[in-house]
């Protein structure tokens, strides 16, 4: 039962960590897009095409590339994409990414590289507050289950 409880707050703490490495790839693809995109001014769909092969990138760009070679537009392909993504709804990102997918194809090169920057920007601020959360909790959610689980132990004799 102890042990029990133990692993149940280690998933608890595991899953802060995921939702931290999420977030990154997030960032990375971000920062990669606005790369690509000031380098060489490719269109979005083109980069999504092109970045949905990488392992590092989140998931929901294999289904955005997906829809789009489908003959879906850039913005509801993005919109679908990001709200089927269960990892994206576990980091509090789906609002900024959805608000960015809306200026997607609307704007010239500039408008999408600043509305990257600030999507960035604002995943990256809440970034230091998971990995703050991570941090703290990591260490507590398991002895907590352990405290649980004796305290079960305890009700149960």
């Amino acid at each position: 039962m102890i042990s029990g409880c133990a692993l149940a707050g280690k998933l608890i703490a595991d899953n802060q960590k995921n939702r931290c490495e999420y977030q990154r790839s997030i960032i990375s693809f971000l920062s990669a897009a606005e790369n690509r995109i000031k380098s060489t001014k490719i269109p979005f769909s083109e980069l999504i095409d092109e970045m949905s092969q990488y392992e590092e990138y989140p998931v929901f760009l294999k289904k955005c590339n997906s829809l789009l070679r489908g003959g879906e537009t850039l913005r509801n392909a993005w919109k679908i994409s990001v709200e089927a993504d269960e990892n994206i709804r576990k980091t509090d990102s789906e609002k900024l990414l959805s608000a960015m997918g809306n200026q997607l194809g609307a704007t010239d090169a500039e408008g999408q590289l600043l509305c990257i920057g600030c999507c960035r920007r604002e995943i990256e601020r809440k970034l230091v507050d998971e990995e703050e959360k991570s941090r703290k909790y990591s260490g507590i959610f398991p002895a907590l289950g352990v405290l649980a689980g004796v305290w079960v132990i305890i009700l149960y004799i």
